[in-house]
């Protein structure tokens, strides 16, 4: 009986030795990243917080509905648009932190002393599940028309690129 229970112990530990096991720090598999819908959307805000730095605020919101499919944004207050994309992977459902850069025309938010035109946050994400990143027009002053171009990275590399036309009504 001990030599049964010693030889069943030592298959549980060869079988362990030879199946791989996927680390938290490995950097997932990316098969394809996809563009679900691209357009103006509206969503309920659930939380305000300030971002990092402590000078920007990121709203969290849940509940996104497309309700136009376009990359043309007319520049009205309370307007918001972006993308729903997943990233298709092993292993599934690894959660994986984004980086986003939204590059925007010059605003001059009021009361700073300089304009900019790059925003950038990180996002956390799984693979083979949908995500939405997108802006909206919460201030008279964010009203420019111009190019929006959102760009998702996992670490150096580029997984996509959706660009917006915001103008004038």
């Amino acid at each position: 009986m001990q030599r049964l229970l010693a030889l069943a112990g030592s298959m549980v530990i060869i079988f362990t030795l030879l199946v791989p096991v996927a680390r938290a720090d490995e950097a997932p598999d990316i098969q394809l990243v996809r563009v679900l819908k691209a357009g103006r959307y509206e969503a309920k805000l659930i939380k305000r917080q300030p971002g990092g730095d402590q000078k920007v605020r990121r709203n969290l919101y849940e509940r996104f509905k497309f309700i136009e499919e376009t990359t043309r944004i007319p520049a009205i207050k309370g307007y918001r648009f972006g993308l729903r994309f997943v990233i298709v992977g092993e292993p599934a459902y690894k959660e994986i932190e984004l980086r986003v850069f939204r590059h925007h025309p010059a605003v001059k938010k009021p009361g700073s002393q300089h304009a900019s035109s790059l925003s950038t946050y990180t996002k956390k994400a799984q693979l083979n599940h949908a995500t939405v990143v997108g802006y909206g027009f919460d201030h008279d002053w964010e009203l420019v028309p111009g190019e929006h171009r959102f760009q998702i990275y996992l670490g150096p590399k580029k997984l996509l690129e959706q660009v917006f036309t915001v103008y004038r009504p």
